[in-house]
């Protein structure tokens, strides 16, 4: 009689933290066609303005598809997209366009006079990704070389009670700048794509965006490390 070996498989299952729900203000995952700014939390539904369209997704099905052409998603002045006194944290997966010498907004809350919130563009003047919140002192720049044209990186942009603002790509080590606590609010809009008014940082945002979440607290490691695994469920619902 043959010898009998069993063999026993084991797979190893990794579940979403169960704490991502928590102080999440605004998540879309760009499945919806008909219906791209739709927020899952149901708190903030953004517009779509000038048809921002859909193409194969980094998550999921779908993902979102500037050209330019004043495109965005917008919502109006809303305390649950405002940091105050707290803390902020956003992510994405990103697949840009090289705006060939101009400017691109990507996510601002921001106008170019008074009501500087928060911003993430493509500067021109520097050939920078460039992070700012709470007006231009607070400033975290990165290269192309870490966040490069023409793939998907995925990004988080954060801003602590303490004063520090952060750009990390792919859950790299994070570039950050030591500001000083502040207060930011304001009644500017919230925009992703589109333009900022005013001539100095404005610039059309071309390419795709994924799996956009905005919390309104800092993210834990192990939070960071699910969502840049990229995996299919990593957007709303995570699970």
């Amino acid at each position: 009689m043959p010898n009998l070996v069993q063999r026993r498989r084991h797979f190893w299952v990794v579940r979403a933290p169960s704490s991502l729900l928590t102080s999440l203000s605004l998540s879309l995952d760009f499945e919806a066609a008909g219906n791209l700014g739709l927020d899952r939390t149901g708190q903030n539904s953004l517009t779509n303005v000038n048809g921002v369209g859909q193409v194969a997704g980094k998550v999921g099905a779908g993902a979102g598809h500037w050209t330019g052409a004043g495109q965005s998603l917008t919502h109006s002045d809303n305390a649950s997209l405002e940091i105050g006194a707290g803390s902020l944290a956003i992510t994405f997966w990103l697949k840009p366009v090289d705006p060939a010498g101009n400017s691109a907004d990507v996510v601002s809350k921001w106008d170019s006079v008074s009501d500087k919130e928060y911003l993430f563009w493509f500067n021109k003047f520097n050939s920078m990704w460039d992070w700012r919140v709470g007006g231009d002192t607070n400033i975290v720049n990165v290269s192309t070389a870490v966040l490069p044209f023409g793939s998907w990186s995925f990004v988080e942009l954060g801003w602590t009670a303490a004063g520090v603002a952060s750009i990390t790509v792919n859950n790299g080590t994070p570039a950050t700048f030591a500001g000083s606590p502040a207060n930011i609010t304001g009644a500017i809009g919230f925009n992703i794509g589109g333009t900022v008014a005013g001539g100095v940082y404005n610039g059309q945002y071309v390419g795709d965006m994924d799996s956009f979440n905005l919390w309104q607290r800092q993210l834990t490691a192990a939070e960071r490390v699910y969502l840049a695994s990229g995996g299919p469920k990593t957007e709303w619902p995570f699970q």
